[in-house]
């Protein structure tokens, strides 16, 4: 008797193991299945504490003891925006997020800043370690680090170039300045746009109208230096032309035209003829029948 109950304990006892073992294989295959993405690396923790990098695909842990967060590793742009819409939301921007500065001259204006950047690849353990998730990438790195730039560079700015639509002095300035910032916690910036700068409305028309005169005075400029360029070029050309009449007037000579004169009659296509008369009263030169002719000065 006592060694059937024996059997059936040990048998008992093999079943919950099996039980068991499947149970445990069951939620683990259930509940300690990740998933990172392509453009992605994972981070591996154990009990919050990042031990790894994951690449994309399929990885087990083990459930309440382990898991894996994601972390982009594809180009992406965040906004920091005054003005709501749907394209600024769909960037992450934030309603109301513009940023204020002050310019050199001491100027309040509102701008927008656009960041597009990325985390360099095998860097994701230490920037989790450093910063956390996406959202404390965000709060702890790209906003304040994006503000505090922008507002340095602006002081050091006059209100006309940051303002003006050339203002690419200024935003290299930021994008430097940025990439400097985030090459220490493991970002690379590709891109930064700063647009719809925004000054009180009496210094955006004093800055319109000083623009309007600078263009005007820049299109009479032009057309003063393209009137001298013509000015100058109608003298070259008087001077070639009497130049070149001096030297024809030069080569001329009373033989070369006398010679010129036998050959228009030989031509035949002269239909009056003029014989030139020396001092003496006499012709020049006779032209004979049989084509020759005599130059009498000579004589």
């Amino acid at each position: 008797m006592d060694i059937n109950n024996q059997e059936i304990n040990v048998k008992t006892l093999v079943t919950g193991g099996v039980i068991l073992a499947v149970v445990t294989l069951l939620f683990v295959g259930i509940f300690g299945l990740r998933t990172v993405p392509e453009g992605n690396k994972g981070v591996l923790l154990e009990e919050g504490k990042a031990i790894g990098e994951v690449e994309p695909g399929w990885k087990w842990v083990i459930p309440i003891y382990q898991d894996v967060t994601t972390l982009s590793t594809r180009t992406e742009t965040y906004t920091m925006s005054g003005t709501q819409s749907s394209q600024t939301i769909e960037n992450n921007a934030r309603s109301e997020d513009s940023i204020s500065v002050k310019t050199q001259e001491g100027l309040n204006s509102q701008m927008d800043i656009s960041i597009r950047y990325r985390m360099k690849q095998h860097q994701a353990q230490e920037v989790f370690s450093r910063l956390g998730g996406t959202e404390a990438i965000l709060e702890k790195l790209i906003r304040p680090t994006a503000r505090e730039e922008i507002r340095t560079a602006a002081s050091t700015y006059d209100v006309t170039e940051i303002y003006s639509a050339n203002r690419s002095d200024f935003r290299r300035s930021v994008e430097k300045d940025m990439q400097d910032d985030f090459e220490e916690y493991g970002f690379v910036v590709e891109k930064v746009q700063v647009r719809n700068v925004q000054l009180p409305d009496q210094v955006e028309q004093a800055i319109e109208t000083k623009e309007s005169v600078t263009q005007e005075i820049g299109a009479k400029r032009k057309e003063i230096e393209k009137e001298k360029l013509e000015k100058e070029r109608k003298i070259i050309e008087a001077e070639g032309e009497a130049e070149q009449n001096e030297i024809l007037d030069r080569s001329l000579t009373e033989k070369v035209l006398t010679d010129r004169y036998i050959k228009a009659l030989r031509s035949g296509d002269v239909k009056v003829a003029y014989i030139p008369i020396g001092d003496s009263g006499t012709p020049t030169f006779v032209e004979n029948l049989n084509g020759k002719s005599t130059n009498t000065t000579a004589q």
